[in-house]
């Protein structure tokens, strides 16, 4: 996940895999998604936040992921436009 959100063009293809992986039993996996999704933020500056931020709001009540998911969601109010596109 964390390659494809720093290198693959397709920010939504990326968002929206990273968005299947989020129930998966292993939190380590969550977090790299996470991760991935903030850096999808900082590095394309877009992203859907309707879909996107309250999944990492549900994610964050793991406090394995509390930390990272606060991250992901600085990157996202830091680097991705309010206004629709």
């Amino acid at each position: 996940m964390l390659r494809l959100a720093f290198h693959d063009p397709d920010w939504r293809w990326v968002q929206d895999l990273c968005l299947r992986w989020t129930t998966d039993p292993d939190w380590q996996v969550r977090n790299g998604v996470v991760l991935a999704l903030g850096h999808v933020a900082r590095i394309h500056r877009r992203l859907d936040r309707d879909r996107v931020v309250p999944v990492l709001r549900t994610l964050s009540e793991d406090p394995r992921l509390k930390g990272t998911v606060d991250d992901a969601l600085e990157d996202i109010d830091m680097f991705v436009s309010t206004e629709p596109s």
